[in-house]
């Protein structure tokens, strides 16, 4: 359907409403698409839509996505968050904006910008918007400025660039002068994570503030824990963390080789067995030796003598001895032996008990790289104190930066809600032959042609399910626009023309409300008489196509009974021929 398509009777009629204050309110109509709709065009019109019956909307819901029209705009308008926009939403919103403006009139002008004297002053939620209005402007450095835009309003980031505190309980580093604060600030940002800030920075709160100290106390206490019972949790004193290490490192070895013991007493004859070196020598000998230490590894710690215990500083596999003299430094040396028992072992193992447990009990893991005498200093500090003092302060300007906020929904509502009530209230924009309604995507040019009614499809069988019964040529398309990256299904209506050429697989352009270029593919036709003569002549179609089809078939079916027997026969005279051969 082109623009010259659309067809807008203004036949005027009059019907008086009683309000519930007992004024009255003249409705004007027009005849809009072969129906009588009401006309808008005033700030009392708007006022008085809900005292208009629910019979007489053209839509009674619509989603906030893929309309022609700011989606921001339209999740303002959505209260509930359910991502339709219902009645008694649009009638909240007008309600809201004919309240705060001093001429309700300014809507149906349709102006991109908000004139600060156009803001009701004489109440106390206009008093705070104007005040706030200006403040956006002050901040955006145009204090001088009588106009504000949605391109004003919407960039939060400049709006509170300049300021330390902006309402929204987030503090960054810019929101104190002390350095040491500054510093704080950052670390709980990098270990415990932040929130964005309205400034668009990184910031940090309660919540994240109360994490992080958190993880101070439990990381302070666990240390603690060590510290009253040292000799049970610590037996090494300093180094046992070290002397764990060491011990950790060999342990799989040393009980592997205490175990081939046992063996070995078990059955003497099975010493050689446990050692097994002589075959496994003979496989690397013939190797560079200094690049099969990994192969030597996996040899015995030391060679399986019997239960005499094993071997510190003679006697050693190659691979581990520099791992076995870190261990005799740091768990034996001080008794001066030579051989570790397998008791000596046991004792050694069931020592780090202790730290074993406290180990699986460690705490605030994550903001352990500050060391424990810095952690602790905080702790003695009133710096968790002065942070949310910092909160405090920021939360105080709440108020404040919501009605800044609220700005942004005054201009977006100013811009935008006349043009949403001429398509949802009366399809106006759609009949209008200089306008297009806000849920055309654009145009399709297919065969010759241009379809200007062409809607986005979110769910392709939902929708072919119901426009069935339109009596409309519908085209659905695949669209894919290299130029954004993205893709789009679109359902285009066929209005002039016949319908011979189009079918599932066809290529064509779509131009979108931008004027980007997107490749569309046909990907189902619901076939619909164009036209009086194509409705006359659809039967016979339709019986045409199936008489072909049947034709197709059977021609397709004695194509194939003709090239059986022809192989049949071509495989009977070769096994004649086969035959008189032999």
């Amino acid at each position: 359907m082109t623009s010259s398509e659309k067809v807008l009777s203004k036949v005027s009629s009059l019907k008086n409403i009683i309000k519930s204050d007992g004024s009255k309110h003249v409705w004007q109509f027009s005849r809009v698409g072969g129906v009588n709709r009401v006309n808008l065009e005033s700030g009392k019109d708007l006022m008085s839509l809900e005292f208009l019956d629910q019979k007489l909307w053209t839509a009674l819901s619509c989603p906030v996505h893929g309309l022609e029209i700011d989606y921001k705009t339209l999740e303002l308008i959505d209260n509930d968050d359910d991502g339709r926009i219902r009645v008694p939403e649009v009638l909240e919103a007008v309600r809201w904006i004919t309240s705060v403006l001093k001429n309700p009139d300014e809507l149906v002008r349709e102006n991109n910008s908000l004139a600060l004297s156009a803001i009701n002053d004489e109440t106390e939620e206009g008093k705070n918007l104007l005040a706030s209005a200006r403040q956006i402007l002050s901040n955006l450095g145009k204090p001088d400025a009588l106009e504000l835009t949605v391109e004003d309003t919407s960039d939060t980031v400049r709006i509170f660039a300049g300021t330390k505190f902006n309402g929204d309980a987030v503090i960054t580093e810019d929101s104190t002068d002390d350095v040491f604060l500054k510093k704080l600030i950052g670390n709980i940002v990098a270990l415990t994570g932040s929130e964005i800030d309205r400034n668009g920075k990184q910031g940090i709160t309660i919540d994240l503030i109360n994490t992080f100290y958190k993880s101070c106390e439990d990381f302070s206490n666990w240390h603690a824990k060590a510290e009253n019972a040292q000799a049970q949790i610590l037996p090494y004193g300093d180094k046992t963390a070290e002397s764990f290490d060491a011990f950790h490192a060999l342990k799989s070895k040393i009980d592997d080789y205490f175990l081939r013991c046992r063996l070995a007493e078990f059955d003497p004859q099975a010493v050689e067995v446990l050692n097994s070196l002589n075959s496994r020598f003979e496989e690397i000998t013939k190797k560079d030796l200094s690049v099969c230490l990994d192969e030597i590894a996996a040899f015995p710690l030391a060679k399986i003598e019997g239960t005499q215990g094993l071997p510190l500083k003679t006697g050693v596999n190659p691979a581990w001895a520099k791992a076995m003299a870190r261990f005799s430094d740091l768990l034996v040396k001080p008794t001066s032996k030579t051989l570790l028992t397998e008791a000596d072992w046991t004792k050694i193992e069931d020592g780090f008990t202790g730290y074993i447990q406290w180990q699986s009990e460690k705490a605030g893991t994550e903001i352990e790289s500050m060391g424990l005498q810095e952690i602790r200093t905080l702790l003695a500090g009133k710096s968790k104190e002065q942070l949310l003092s910092l909160i405090e302060q920021d939360k105080a300007l709440e108020a404040n930066t919501n009605n800044i906020i609220l700005v942004d929904k005054l201009v977006r509502y100013y811009r935008d809600l006349y043009k949403l009530l001429n398509n949802y209230v009366t399809f106006y924009d759609f009949y209008s032959p200089d306008a297009e309604a806000i849920f055309q995507a654009g145009s399709l040019y297919i065969d010759q042609r241009r379809c200007d009614l062409c809607i986005k499809v979110s769910d392709m069988n939902k929708h072919n399910a119901i426009a069935k019964t339109s009596g409309i040529c519908l085209i659905y398309c695949d669209c894919v626009s290299k130029a954004k990256n993205q893709k789009m299904t679109i359902v285009a209506a066929l209005t002039d023309g016949d319908f011979d050429n189009i079918e599932v697989g066809r290529n064509a352009i779509f131009y979108d409300r931008q004027g980007l270029d997107w490749d569309a593919t046909i990907v189902k036709v619901i076939e619909n008489p164009i036209s009086i003569r194509q409705a006359f002549w659809s039967p016979y179609r339709k019986v045409s196509k199936f008489i072909s089809t049947q034709i197709e078939k059977f021609a397709s079916s004695k194509d194939k009974e003709v090239e059986n027997m022809a192989a049949s026969k071509v495989e009977s005279a070769g096994a004649k021929a086969d035959s008189g051969l032999q």
